[in-house]
């Protein structure tokens, strides 16, 4: 069967890039011939240019344009490597299977990311990733399509409901999401993220992601402001002994071994891989940890609901800590052969979600 792909498969982000690829893996591992339509509209585009008046324009508050500015001027080398490396891991592992808008697909699946969140510039939804497009198919489906923030007011839900009417099967990643739309008259399920699909060893395989034996250290993924006390995490790490690594979502500073800020996808796996213990307020960062069996606290300063499903299903909610508030001392070991066992029952009901839209 050919598959086509519609998600954000062109984003400077580490977890829509390995999202995507995990996706593509899983569904070929199946027999299928799959590929990433290459639907990349322009408000996609220019969010990854050096400079765009356009993301300049867009931005929320005088504050925020003013750091977008500071960080193009002030970081130029950083910004630019961030970009070269960003574009050549896509290059090697997105660009090979990317296939044509005009092409002809028996299937076409929806996600996974935020693919249903406002979209910067139209400032509303966009139709295509609710397969409301001209892209030649027989079938319209999602996977653990998400939307970030949901509508809190009947316009937008009823825009919504519109919508969904374009897909001939719903799958969303949160659950809130899943009720949303299932309260709009949808038939929903909930499905995990595709980067969970695969385990962590074939994450390794894949990528070919190795232990490395350097001192050991604390990472700390920093993408949301305001979701730890920034001192404490020093505190910890100090206490048992450990570097302190932190990995930064976006160019803020020069970059150095210890504030990183031009990582590709690669080295944010290969940083949470070797690392002895996590700190994220990324969604993603949480989610490889549990792949990587590391012990981890994450917090969300906003958008924490993503963290919560994840973390409720493998039982560790105690996991996920309210924002800037104190650290625990004692530190309760995670049984990951535990998680691994609720994981593989999930990736097996997807398996036979997509197995029921074949024909």
């Amino acid at each position: 069967m050919k598959i086509g792909i519609l998600t954000y498969h062109r984003s400077h982000n580490y977890g829509a890039l390995l999202q995507a690829i995990a996706l593509r893996k899983v569904l070929t591992d199946m027999g299928h011939e799959v590929t990433f339509i290459d639907y990349w509209p322009d408000y996609h585009r220019h969010m990854y240019n050096f400079f765009s008046w356009e993301s300049l324009r867009e931005s929320e508050n005088i504050k925020d344009a003013l750091k977008y500015i500071k960080n193009v001027v002030l970081f130029p080398v950083s910004r630019r490597e961030r970009i070269r490396n960003f574009n050549a891991f896509i290059n090697e592992y997105i660009v090979p299977y990317i296939s044509s808008v005009k092409d002809s697909y028996d299937l076409v699946i929806h996600g996974s990311d935020q693919i249903w969140r406002k979209q910067p510039e139209m400032h509303t939804y966009n139709p295509v990733y609710f397969g409301n497009h001209q892209i030649n198919t027989k079938r319209n489906i999602s996977y653990a399509a998400s939307m970030g923030i949901l509508p809190d007011n009947d316009a937008d839900k009823q825009l919504l409901k519109k919508l969904l009417c374009h897909l001939d099967e719903i799958s969303a990643r949160e659950e809130n999401l899943k009720n949303l739309v299932s309260e709009l008259g949808y038939k929903c399920r909930q499905d995990i993220d595709p980067t969970l699909l695969l385990t962590g060893k074939d994450w390794c395989d894949l990528l070919k992601i190795r232990k490395k034996t350097a001192k050991g250290y604390v990472l700390y993924y920093r993408l949301l402001s305001n979701s730890f006390d920034e001192k404490q995490i020093l505190l910890f790490a100090q206490r048992h002994c450990l570097k302190l690594k932190i990995l930064n979502s976006a160019v803020y500073r020069f970059s150095s071994d210890i504030n990183i800020t031009t990582a590709d996808p690669k080295q944010f796996l290969e940083l949470v891989y070797n690392a002895d213990f996590v700190f994220t307020s990324s969604f993603h960062g949480l989610v490889f940890s549990i792949l990587f069996h590391k012990p981890f606290f994450c917090s969300f300063s906003k958008n924490a609901s993503r963290a919560e499903s994840i973390l409720h299903t493998c039982g560790i909610t105690e996991r996920l800590l309210p924002p800037c508030s104190s650290i625990p001392n004692e530190v309760k070991e995670i049984n990951y052969s535990e998680v691994e066992t609720k994981f593989e029952s999930l990736r097996l009901d997807t398996l036979n979600y997509f197995k029921d839209n074949e024909y």
